[in-house]
């Protein structure tokens, strides 16, 4: 399926398991046939883009050091950097922060915007919990 069309964002919330769910409206029209036949859990690719009051259009796009706090705050990156032998016990949002900063080396996750090198480590970081997360 391949379409553009107007959503709203309605709700979001965190699951237990780290992961977080986006509900989103959209008008009755809009909704392709081929969405509503997908049985649960059929994945789609999804590009987003603000629309301000103006109908201008601004691509999505989290900095960094964003990614890196929003990570930072799930209990399943946190068995990622336990599992990947981080020397500390990561119980809460401070504790993993602290260990990606060692990790990569920072006194700032803010580093992941400006240090091209920090920003490499955090993006290989990233990938490497992607690659972690979705392993059986």
């Amino acid at each position: 399926m391949n379409g553009t069309f107007e959503v709203k964002k309605h709700g979001l919330h965190q699951l237990q398991s780290g992961e977080w769910t986006l509900t989103v409206k959209l008008h009755c029209h809009d909704l392709p046939d081929s969405v509503m036949k997908a049985p649960m859990g059929q994945r789609y690719g999804m590009c987003m883009v603000e629309i301000d009051t103006d109908e201008t259009q601004t691509p999505v796009n989290h900095r960094l050091s964003q990614q890196a706090a929003m990570c930072c705050q799930e209990q399943f990156f946190w068995r990622f950097l336990e599992a990947r032998g981080v020397r500390m016990i990561i119980d809460g949002t401070e504790a993993a922060a602290k260990a990606v900063r060692s990790m990569c080396g920072v006194d700032s996750r803010s580093k992941f915007d400006t240090d091209p090198i920090a920003g490499d480590c955090w993006k290989q970081l990233h990938g490497e919990y992607l690659v972690w997360k979705d392993s059986p």
